[in-house]
């Protein structure tokens, strides 16, 4: 729902209906959100040119906490390690994400986001300033642990990649299909554990694809590196130069 829906929305409390328009503070709330919704795009916009202008491929990572994102980091950074790739994590609080990848690749840097669910673009904008990748590159930004908020704005990147564990239950897309709408791939994550879960995997596929008919599907289980070919493929096959196949 965006900001102009809100506005129009009818919100029932104690079986009285009131509209958004009618209340000032609300209003005044959605104005707000209005704003920084243009702020984010405009920067987001400029984001974008930049990295088409410069030929750098960024892929914004989206997951509920624990779905395998960071791991998946860590495997993609061992595959490219001589490559010129670059990754922006985010969490609420603490370094550990960053501490751990930067044991696998320097080109690494955490933003805390405090009290917001997700990035914006302007966090990615600093971010992009300080670690200045190189034309014909990777940035891989991994997003703040949810599917609520994360997938809500628009940070310049050129695809979006949700991570989804069996863990989390088949029907994940239908409870938040807006990040599943928007994204280009889903990794269908810990497969591994499917023998061990109430997870019906050709179920699962169906709901995803009536929620998004065009999304790229791969099955994965990170930790045992079944199906991490196919996503390093993908990536080199994105990219302006050619990276060795993952091995």
């Amino acid at each position: 729902m965006n900001a102009e829906d809100l506005f129009n929305t009818s919100i029932k409390i104690s079986g009285a209906d009131i509209h958004a328009q009618d209340d000032p503070y609300r209003k005044q709330e959605i104005n707000l959100e209005r704003q920084l919704i243009k702020k984010n795009n405009i920067i987001a916009g400029h984001l974008r040119k930049h990295f088409e202008g410069t030929q750098v491929f960024v892929v914004n990572l989206i997951s509920a906490p624990g779905a395998g994102k960071t791991l998946l980091l860590e495997k993609t950074l061992f595959h490219f390690k001589d490559k010129p790739i670059y990754v922006i994590t985010a969490d609420q609080d603490s370094m550990n994400d960053a501490n751990r990848l930067r044991r696998i690749h320097p080109n690494v840097i955490q933003i805390n986001t405090g009290a917001f669910c997700r990035l914006d673009a302007d966090m990615i904008y600093h971010a992009v300033h300080q670690m200045k990748p190189e034309s014909e590159s990777i940035v891989l930004i991994e997003n703040v642990g949810n599917l609520l908020c994360s997938g809500a704005g628009d940070l310049g990147e050129s695809r979006k990649v949700v991570i989804w564990s069996v863990a989390d239950g088949e029907k994940v897309p239908l409870k938040y299909p807006m990040i599943f709408e928007q994204a280009n791939m889903c990794l269908i994550n810990k497969i591994d554990l499917l023998a061990h879960v109430d997870f019906n995997l050709e179920k699962a596929r169906e709901l995803l694809f009536k929620v998004n008919p065009e999304i790229r599907i791969i099955n994965t289980s990170i930790t045992k590196g079944y199906g991490l070919s196919e996503w390093v493929t993908w990536l080199t096959d994105h990219m302006p130069i050619q990276m060795d196949a993952y091995q």
